[in-house]
């Protein structure tokens, strides 16, 4: 079977579904990372999108080489453009986290790209991800694999490491019309749990004390805006099946030695990877319910 895993930037295939791509290959599948949005307008350079430019530079791309030959799966970079560099409105966090702008399609430009490719490699099932954590990219590549389904077998995964917040995929879930019984918190319970998620975080820690203030005003605000925004959006309900799936411990060990292969991106995400293997573990364990520390899980239509 071959399988294609859209991936809307350079290593979110690795950190979302890394052990799932592993077992595949161990398993003797194909399996091809598309990288979607991996172009920039503008060469590394002190400024408001230096990170951006510079996490779309060669260094970035031999990371996502590294991670790709740890998987044992294929890549290729579609060369969209990272959404700040595509419209800059998007340099606006809370645009780029918010809902996708009616002027936006950059996935109509991807649909024939990708569906062509998987028609010339036979594929049998489409990984995408389900938006989780409201990136405009994110939710483009979700309505890409949306558009595929009528062709291709397509499964989603949940977005790390955004899941990783409390609330944040039955948020996404809830967005895209999926009933979830008995989830009710309050929207200051759930605007507390991100905050001390954040607060407690080892990158949160590391920073100045000021930088932690503002930070946790910024956080608290963007997440009560979300949320507001999603209780009251009308949204066509989607019926999506949310399916464990265990992998082995050497599919799982692969998944964490990608990820060290992102040297410039663990200290903006976890810090160590300790840090990072110990949340993927505690994921497992506890959202999932897994009986097994090797885990990951994908959303059936």
């Amino acid at each position: 079977m071959t399988t294609i895993c859209l991936s809307p930037h350079l290593d979110d295939a690795v950190l979302s579904v890394g052990a799932i791509l592993a077992e595949a290959r161990l398993a003797g599948d194909a399996v091809l990372v598309l990288n979607l949005f991996t172009a920039s307008t503008q060469v590394f350079r002190p400024g408001p999108l230096s990170f951006r430019a510079h996490a779309l530079a060669p260094e970035r791309q031999a990371e996502e080489a590294r991670a790709m030959a740890v998987l044992g799966v294929d890549h290729q970079n579609l060369g969209l453009l990272d959404a700040p560099f595509r419209d800059r409105r998007y340099r606006a966090y809370w645009r780029l986290l918010g809902p996708v702008p009616h002027w936006e399609s950059s996935d109509r430009e991807a649909l024939e790209a990708v569906r062509a490719i998987a028609r010339e490699r036979r594929v049998k099932r489409i990984l995408a991800p389900l938006g989780v954590g409201g990136h405009v990219d994110h939710q483009l590549a979700y309505r890409l694999g949306t558009a595929l389904e009528t062709e291709f077998e397509v499964h989603y995964y949940e977005d790390m490491p955004y899941a990783l917040t409390p609330y944040a995929l039955p948020r996404r879930l809830r967005e895209l019309g999926v009933t979830l019984p008995g989830w009710t918190p309050s929207l200051r319970e759930v605007v507390g749990a991100v905050r001390t998620h954040f607060e407690t975080h080892p990158v949160y820690l590391a920073r100045p004390a000021w930088q932690r203030r503002f930070a946790s005003l910024g956080i608290g605000a963007w997440t009560a805006m979300a949320e507001r925004r999603s209780r009251r959006g009308q949204v066509e309900p989607r019926v999506l099946t949310g399916e464990v799936v265990t992998v082995s411990a050497e599919a799982f060990e692969r998944k964490l030695r990608a990820i060290a292969a992102y040297e410039s991106q663990l200290p903006t995400m976890f810090m160590s990877m300790r840090a990072a293997e110990e949340a993927f573990r505690r994921y497992a364990a506890g959202v999932m319910t897994s009986p097994s520390p090797y885990a990951e899980r994908l959303w059936r239509p």
